[in-house]
């Protein structure tokens, strides 16, 4: 058994990613490429079924579909960064 699987006291494997991970001590297939983060967002569902769709017909990750359509959304735009005292870093709750 791998050292990251826990074993109950009743000698059954514990279910899960393990919680002792740290991003730098994540497996590799865990951690997001160098200059990407993970992000959670709250999508609707008929959007989320499409971009599903899209990825699945056009062989794309769905993170890949969502990278196309943010950039053509910000395409041509000008965007000024965000000043240091309202830059906040969120945290889950």
């Amino acid at each position: 058994m791998a050292e990251s699987q826990q074993v109950t006291k009743k000698g059954k494997r514990k279910r899960g990613r393990p919680r002792e991970y740290s991003d730098e001590n994540r497996p590799p297939r865990d951690r997001p490429r160098e200059g990407y983060t993970r992000a959670t967002f709250i999508v609707r569902e008929d959007l989320l079924n499409r971009i599903k769709a899209l990825a699945y017909w056009e062989r794309m990750e769905i993170k890949e579909v969502v990278e196309e359509a943010l950039l053509n959304h910000m395409k041509g735009k000008k965007i000024k960064p965000l000043p240091e005292k309202k830059r906040k870093v969120y945290k889950g709750s």
